[in-house]
Parts: C-alpha cells; structure tokens; sequence
C-alpha cells in the first residue's frame, strides 16, 4: 500500500451496492461517510471515543474540509482509508488528513483534510480543547518529520 505519511490509522471495507449512485460508482458523499466512520474508530483508538467526549462536555465539530476525488470505484471492491492527525494546535483546532486507496492496484481515490473546531456539547460554541483532546489528537512524530520534510 502506497501511504502518503507514516504511521497511518487504517481501516478496510468493501464498497456497497447501496454506495454505488447513477453513474455506476461509489458516489460522492459514501467517501466522506467512509471518512466519518474511519475518523470515529481513529478516535477510539486513542481514546477519545463519543463517551470520553460526552463526558468531557466538549466534541471535534468540523470546521472546513478539503476533498479531493482522483478515481472512481466500484461496488465489491475493497478500499482502505488511512488516517492521520496533522495539526493540532492545542487550543481550538485539530485536522486530519485521509486516504482512500484501493489494494488491488495501490491507487489512491480520494484525499481529504478536514479541520476541526473544539466546541461545547451544551452550547455549541467554541470552547479550549481539553488536556485529552490535546493527547489523544496529536501529531504523531513520524507524521511531523514528513510533513516537516515536505515543506522543505
């Protein structure tokens, strides 16, 4: 597999007839759903799942995302998505970065990076990410070298 940062959080499924649309392939919004699923398990790995959110009173809404679609694909195929943490300033904001790559040939089908914006779960409103938030959703030290190396 053909990851484009290290230390990828990784999930695998097979695509759906039901994600398939009109034009005969996965439709649009299924990547974004296999984004949010793959970003939901990522949180439990490091232990921010929904419960930890619920009772910190604080949740990760999103604030912007970036998408890019490079290749369709199709149902019974198997996908993986790739995850990483590749910001997070401590206070307000943390993103992500995601692939989805097909195994069969090693392509990549879709990027994204979403930002994400610490929030209270009462209100709403922005609010200072907690101590958890900052551990659980940082940047991992090989991402941060090739990201570091990329902008060089």
């Amino acid at each position: 597999m053909s990851w484009e940062l290290p230390e990828a959080f990784v999930r695998g499924r097979v695509v759906a007839e039901a994600e398939v649309d009109r034009l005969g392939h996965a439709n649009n919004v299924a990547y974004l759903r296999w984004c949010e699923e793959a970003g939901w398990e990522h949180a439990a790995s490091v232990g921010c799942a929904f419960e930890q959110w619920q009772a910190l009173g604080r949740a990760m809404a999103t604030h912007r995302a970036s998408l890019e679609y490079r290749a369709p694909c199709f149902a019974g195929e198997e996908i993986s998505v790739g995850v990483w943490m590749v910001g997070n300033d401590g206070r307000l904001r943390a993103a992500r970065r995601f692939q989805v790559v097909r195994p069969a040939d090693g392509a990549t089908l879709f990027r994204a990076e979403i930002v994400y914006a610490c929030i209270d779960l009462a209100t709403g409103r922005p609010r200072r990410m907690p101590e958890a938030f900052r551990r659980a959703y940082a940047v991992l030290p090989g991402v941060a070298g090739a990201l570091a190396g990329a902008r060089r």
